[in-house]
């Protein structure tokens, strides 16, 4: 199943040319970047007891395509998965996938939100699983499947002194120096299912109460803090930093072979974003990491949800 990767963007920017040490491109009509994605999905499931990881991955291939803004009001992309190995497929077996990732940069707050689905997973570290299983090989389940709806929303306290707007996608330039405390809320729905058991056989006895789960939906609501920085090298280089933390309350359900659990727990929240680059007055060129982990809990197992990408832009303002 060949899905698209759809990216949307909206900017509102009630500043003029420039507030502060941040440049709003005011001047510009219309910016477009092409770019190169590297997108990241992992479900890692941790015993309590001994704390032995089985990291769930699908099979994900890197994106390429193109996306814009006009004015800084409003921006939308397109881009399109790149080709896979055979022998890929075969190590790691196929991943058919939705994954839609939209972008809401305001002066004073960032919201992020973020919807994907895999069908087909493989364990990643399945020599440390299961020995008879060896490099290149992989245990693979194509039938298991995972999910993702979150909302994640930023708020900056000193918008004068930190863009995040100018961090991550390059529709504003800050100037100078300078960062802000941040503060704000996420929330998630994270789900898995699979036929088999999501612990394998080989480790099954190490995880507790709750080895034999195979179907989990966990719903959290975290609120969060942290700080952003930008290192202004000259007017145009640039390198930022923003990083979250938070916690929450967790409603989780979750099921094996004979009985299905339900009660409330905490939750853990981190956010990061980091970028590097040039963004002049008609040609940028940055690179953009952005990473969100949850962390959810059953009675014997962790489970942190990692959602990563990391993106080369080249583009210009028109």
């Amino acid at each position: 199943m060949n899905k698209s990767f759809i990216v949307m963007g909206l900017c509102l920017c009630v500043t003029a040319a420039h507030a502060g040490s941040i440049n709003h491109f005011s001047n510009k009509f219309i910016t477009i970047r092409g770019y190169a994605e590297f997108p990241s999905y992992q479900l890692e499931l941790k015993s309590q007891q001994t704390g032995k990881i089985v990291k769930w991955q699908p099979n994900l291939r890197s994106i390429t395509g193109v996306d814009f803004s006009i004015h800084g009001l409003f921006g939308a992309g397109i881009g399109f998965q790149g080709p896979e190995a055979a022998e890929t497929r075969e190590s790691k077996g196929i991943t058919d996938y939705i994954d839609y990732r939209f972008s809401f940069a305001f002066r004073r707050f960032h919201m992020a939100l973020n919807y994907q689905q895999y069908k087909g997973f493989f364990i990643e570290n399945s020599a440390e699983i299961d020995p008879t299983v060896q490099e290149p090989n992989h245990i693979k389940e194509r039938n298991m499947t995972s999910g993702n709806a979150s909302a994640n929303l930023t708020f900056i306290s000193n918008p004068e002194s930190f863009s995040y707007m100018a961090a991550l996608d390059q529709n504003a330039r800050q100037e100078s120096s300078g960062g802000s405390w941040l503060l704000g809320l996420s929330a998630t729905d994270t789900h898995f299912s699979n036929d088999n058991f999501m612990i394998p056989a080989a480790v099954r006895n190490e995880f507790g109460n709750d080895s034999r789960i195979k179907v989990g939906h966990f719903y959290s609501l975290e609120a969060k803090g942290g700080y952003g920085y930008t290192v202004a090298w000259t007017q145009k280089w640039f390198t930022s930093a923003a990083v979250n933390l938070g916690l929450g309350g967790l409603w989780r359900v979750y099921s094996d072979d004979q009985t299905e659990y339900k009660s409330t727990g905490s939750s853990g929240k981190a956010d990061a974003l980091a970028s590097f680059g040039f963004n002049g007055d008609d040609f940028l060129m940055t690179v953009v990491v952005t990473g969100d982990i949850t962390t959810f809990t059953t009675r014997s197992i962790d489970i942190p949800r990692h959602l990563w990408s990391a993106k080369l832009l080249i583009g210009a303002h028109f």
